[in-house]
């Protein structure tokens, strides 16, 4: 994943025992790192900006097109009492730009492990490849009642029979 996680959930431990060992060393040790952070901080800088930046950066067409595609049919329904029903999952390995172009007040689920997914899905609407299916209903054995309303250049969108929202 681009998102780090496991250095978001290591640095604080590494933090709080690098304050410790420096609260713990002579005063030579000290300034020993102060100054190798301070000669390296600018080599960090320009390397995080060249590595981080691609990450803000996308093709704004991509969330027109996909809104233009789904826009008469992912259309929040503010009469439902079941929050489900204005839902839509997709695999979280697929989480891109285009996925900006769900209209406000549809929630988003992402499936990221097979084995935590509750049977039958609550969500009104899926986004899935051929593939992505697929492999669902081999990991569940059996064929859902997903209804293809809509191909994308993102995924398919289905329509979840299983789901309390479709009569």
């Amino acid at each position: 994943l681009r998102s780090y996680k496991d250095y978001r959930f290591l640095a604080p431990h590494l933090l709080l025992s690098l304050l410790l060992l420096l609260l713990m060393s002579p005063p030579k040790f000290i300034w020993l790192v102060i100054i190798s952070n301070l000669i390296y901080i600018q080599v960090f800088g320009q390397t995080y900006q060249d590595v981080k930046s691609s990450n803000f950066i996308y093709d704004r067409n991509e969330v027109k097109i996909f809104r233009s595609q789904t826009q008469d049919i992912l259309m929040y329904d503010e009469s439902v009492q079941n929050p489900w029903c204005n839902t839509l999952s997709v695999w979280q390995s697929r989480y891109e730009p285009y996925i900006i172009g769900v209209p406000g007040g549809i929630g988003l689920t992402f499936i990221n492990v097979l084995d935590d997914i509750e049977i039958p899905m609550k969500s009104k609407y899926l986004l899935l490849t051929e593939e992505e299916l697929n492999g669902f209903q081999d990991f569940t054995k059996e064929n859902h009642n997903f209804e293809l309303v809509k191909e994308t250049s993102f995924g398919n969108l289905y329509l979840n029979h299983e789901s309390k929202c479709v009569e």
